[in-house]
């Protein structure tokens, strides 16, 4: 038994340091997937913030693209204005003599082509504007001569009026062509503005692209080391596992070992039973064998002592097995818990991985979807590109086509026209001078048309060159918004810490606010009080000031029975309590008391009933020689003062709710004194 119990102590002994080195373990792998779920956390973190970047950056797309689109808007409030300041000049043209309006037509139409891109200043315009009419004015002079010199050739007439009809159809057919290059110069521009913004989307998408490819990879790199990560965590998991399929084996060892231990206990309960029922039987025939049998009884009887103290320590023993047995059993249902902890957290990781890589599958899915759309979207614009480049071919083609058409028709004319001139030099000696006249016009409006091309390059210099001025304060304006954007995120950040303060002093006014309340609520009730306390103070000093010089027949009854009832060595505090309850101050008690030690009682009462007891009370000895005159002279003093002082002239009222101060002394006096008996203290009613 004792070598199997050193085994049982050595196996538990080596189960408590397998269980600490687990613990150890388990910590260590505790430890380990807490660092594993903080690596976690950061990469969320990390995702989370590129979440924030992406959607920051599509913000800022979908903000550059209204930009684009106010861009756009304003291009084509422009290209409206100089639509409407092309077909006021037009208006301005002027209708004189056939060739020179052809010419100026001409003019007008190539002043026209290299201003299309151009924004006139309207000031220079109305000036323009002005002279031009001042020239009209004067051709109209001029045509009103020449339509009297042309009343005299009728015959020339005719024909001019064919010429005249001819030149306004070729007239009208220029100006249908400047319409068709104004439109074709316009849909050219917005095309081009089109495609630029086009090609900067474009840029910025692939820019954008670039970023997400890196953010992507990144994300997968990190998804590579969660799943090595992971894999390890398995691995040890495993490890774990089988070490506690061991500890279990071990476990199981020991349940065995228990049931062993158990069985074995068991024997012994019978054994120790049988061992009993031996000793009855020994203990019935050691009865029957008392005389002359003392020391073989003595024997048995130790025997019978060594097999109980053996039962004892088996009994023992078992229960510190059993101890043990439970001790090991908690440490493996700990070990289990921890296992099954460090299981559920494997599974939580697995989960957190796989929704990784679902949203990063998802990522990447979306990312291909932008990519195949951006790229289609490239495509699209590219042929759209394509298509407007050829448009613009063919425009541009038809464009010239038709102004070598109608200039050729032109020259073809003013052969015609020379041929007539030729024909009509009799008719127009006069229309000559005219002619100078309006040769000198032309010149002047030449000269005009020349400063009116130096001020338009002046003019497309200086919109080059404000042009630029704008793009360079557009992009510090997109700076300075960048940095009103910070600050205004600063701000807000400010502006909401800010707003929780002012809730929270809102919150602390409302409390103030609600406290002044009850405080004034308190007030008045404290004030209501107050005045009803000093109604009830002065009710009080009525009522002590009519009862004034009254006593109350049962309490001095008390006090009188009370202060022989007590022993002697405490009737001096019962004096005192008599003294406070008719209003005498401590220090005339306390000189009354040392009076009564140098006088006796006698004297102390006299001197304390003085006035008006001294007139009822006879005067007695001050040194008494005995106890019973002493009591005598004291109880007869006393009884007259109690009865000269009850006897009141008019009857007073009843107090029932108010009770006057020296009436709460009075109770609390005469709860402090001892009872009397029963008998002594007959009810009676309160006299004031």
């Amino acid at each position: 038994m004792e070598e199997w119990k050193m085994q049982v102590i050595t196996t538990v002994k080596n189960m408590q340091h397998e269980s600490a080195q687990l613990q150890e373990e388990l910590l260590k792998l505790q430890s380990q997937i807490s660092a594993d779920t903080d690596c976690s956390a950061k990469l969320s973190v990390d995702y989370a913030r590129l979440i924030q970047n992406y959607e920051q950056k599509e913000r800022r797309l979908g903000s550059l693209t209204q930009e684009l689109a106010q861009v756009q808007q304003t291009i084509t409030q422009l290209s409206s204005t100089k639509d409407v300041l092309l077909g006021k000049l037009d208006n301005v043209a002027p209708t004189g003599e056939i060739g020179q309006a052809s010419s100026g037509l001409l003019e007008v139409q190539s002043v026209q082509q290299t201003s299309s891109t151009v924004k006139f200043d309207t000031q220079e315009v109305e000036l323009l504007r002005n002279q031009i009419a001042e020239k009209e004015k004067l051709i109209r002079t001029l045509q009103e001569n020449n339509q009297r010199l042309a009343n005299s050739a009728s015959a020339s007439e005719i024909e001019q009026r064919g010429h005249v009809e001819e030149v306004r159809q070729v007239k009208d057919r220029l100006d249908a062509l400047q319409r068709t290059v104004r439109e074709k110069d316009l849909l050219i521009k917005t095309k081009g503005d089109q495609l630029s913004s086009v090609s900067e989307a474009l840029r910025n998408r692939e820019n954008d692209n670039e970023v997400l490819k890196q953010a992507v990879t990144n994300l997968k790199e990190r998804a590579l080391i969660l799943e090595l990560d992971v894999k390890k965590l398995k691995e040890e998991n495993e490890a774990v596992a089988a070490r506690t399929r061991e500890k279990e084996s071990e476990f199981r060892a020991l349940q065995e070992t228990n049931m062993q231990v158990s069985l074995l206990l068991r024997e012994k309960e019978f054994e120790l039973s049988a061992m009993s029922e031996k000793s009855a039987t020994v203990e019935r025939m050691l009865k029957d064998k008392e005389q002359g049998k003392s020391g073989e009884l003595n024997q048995l009887l130790n025997e019978l002592k060594s097999m109980q103290d053996k039962a004892v320590a088996f009994q023992h023993e078992r229960d510190q097995v059993m101890m043990a047995l439970k001790q090991k059993q908690m440490e493996t249902t700990a070990v289990q818990t921890e296992l099954q902890h460090v299981r559920d957290k494997e599974q939580r990781l697995n989960l957190e991985l796989e929704r990784l890589r679902n949203h990063l599958l998802e990522i990447e899915d979306s990312y291909t979807r932008e990519a195949l759309a951006a790229e289609d979207r490239e495509t699209e614009l590219r042929r759209r590109v394509v298509l407007l480049e050829e448009r613009l071919a063919t425009s541009s083609n038809a464009v010239e086509n038709a102004s070598q058409q109608a200039s050729m028709q032109v020259e073809s004319l003013q052969e015609q026209l020379s041929g007539v001139v030729k024909q009509r030099d009799e008719a127009y000696a006069q229309l000559r001078t005219s002619q100078d006249q309006v040769n000198q016009y032309a010149v002047s409006l030449s000269n005009l048309q020349m400063v009116l091309e130096q001020f338009q390059q002046e003019e497309k210099a200086m919109y080059s060159s404000e042009l630029d001025k704008h793009k360079r304060e557009k992009e510090d304006w997109k700076r300075k918004a960048e940095r009103l954007e910070e600050q205004a995120s600063a701000l807000q950040l400010n502006l909401d810490e800010a707003n929780a303060a002012l809730e929270s002093a809102s919150r602390l006014t409302d409390q103030l606010d609600l406290k002044e309340e009850q405080l004034e609520d308190m007030k008045k009730q404290v004030n209501i009080r107050q005045e009803m306390l000093e109604e009830a103070q002065h009710k009080l000093m009525n009522l002590l000031n009519s009862t004034e010089g009254k006593i109350d027949k049962v309490l001095m009854r008390n006090l009188f029975l009370g202060y022989f009832h007590t022993p002697k060595n405490k009737r001096a505090d019962v004096l005192r309590l008599m003294g406070s309850v008719l209003g005498l101050s401590r220090e005339d008690v306390d000189k009354m008391l040392e009076d009564d030690g140098r006088h006796g009682v006698t004297g102390w009462v006299s001197s304390w009933l003085g006035g008006r007891g001294a007139q009822s009370v006879p005067n007695t000895p001050q040194r008494p020689t005995s106890g019973q005159s002493l009591n005598s002279s004291f109880s007869e003093m006393f009884v007259k003062f109690l009865e000269m002082e009850s006897t009141p002239s008019l009857p007073a009222p009843r107090l029932h709710d108010i009770k006057p101060l020296n009436l709460h002394r009075r109770e609390k006096a005469v709860e402090s004194l001892p009872a009397p008996p029963q008998e002594l203290f007959p009810e009676s009613d309160l006299v004031i």
